[in-house]
């Protein structure tokens, strides 16, 4: 098994694309929605569409983003694991660790493998604080209220910024600005990780 800097860079600017395209495509259908007559011929119909192309497929749209991109780093994070397993030949793997997912293979990392991991980076509180808001999504399809560790949710929204809140309505609610955010961190760690990983290579 081999590990490459451009297999994480080129699905991250795969997300970049995606997202960007489709963001686009949204704001041209509600520009095209204003600019018709639909508004003064049935308003409701308006109104309905109008909220659909504003809130209600961003939302899914960010949502799905956000869960593919968690997993897409957990995955990448496992693959760096099983390449230091084998150069090393380690007897032990990622999945013998307790835990799961990103901390069990940030726990493989330092305690396995002894390589360096930026888990005191802001990038690394970034994605573990976005670990529960994928929980929630995945589980309880964004209701803050209905997920098991409500209390630390809301301080894990809290602790991402502006660009993801918790509505009136308790659901977990993404701007476009916070997808971007997250690549930009998931990009640095990567980037650290293969950094080292050539490192050892070259050693």
């Amino acid at each position: 098994m081999k590990v490459y800097n451009y297999s994480f860079e080129k699905e991250l600017n795969n997300f970049k694309m995606y997202c960007k395209l489709t963001e686009n495509q949204l704001e041209n259908l509600k520009h095209e929605l204003k600019k018709n007559n639909v508004r003064e011929e049935n308003f409701l119909n308006w109104l309905l569409l109008n909220n659909k192309y504003s809130d209600e497929f961003p939302q899914i749209l960010r949502n799905s983003l956000l869960v593919s991109l968690y997993a897409f780093f957990e995955n990448q994070l496992a693959l760096i694991c099983d390449y230091y397993k084998q150069q090393k030949n380690i007897v032990i793997s990622v999945a013998d660790l307790k835990g799961a997912g990103i901390e069990r293979a940030k726990n493989y990392m330092k305690k396995v493998i002894q390589s360096n991991f930026p888990e005191t980076t802001d990038e690394w509180k970034t994605i573990k604080n976005c670990a529960l808001v994928r929980n929630c999504i995945v589980h309880c399809g964004g209701d803050v209220e209905l997920f098991s560790r409500t209390i630390d949710l809301r301080k894990s929204i809290n602790s991402l910024g502006k660009s993801i809140f918790e509505t009136g309505r308790n659901k977990i609610y993404i701007c476009k600005e916070f997808i971007s955010e997250i690549i930009i961190a998931m990009e640095k760690i990567l980037t650290d990780l293969h950094i080292d990983l050539k490192k050892f290579k070259e050693a």
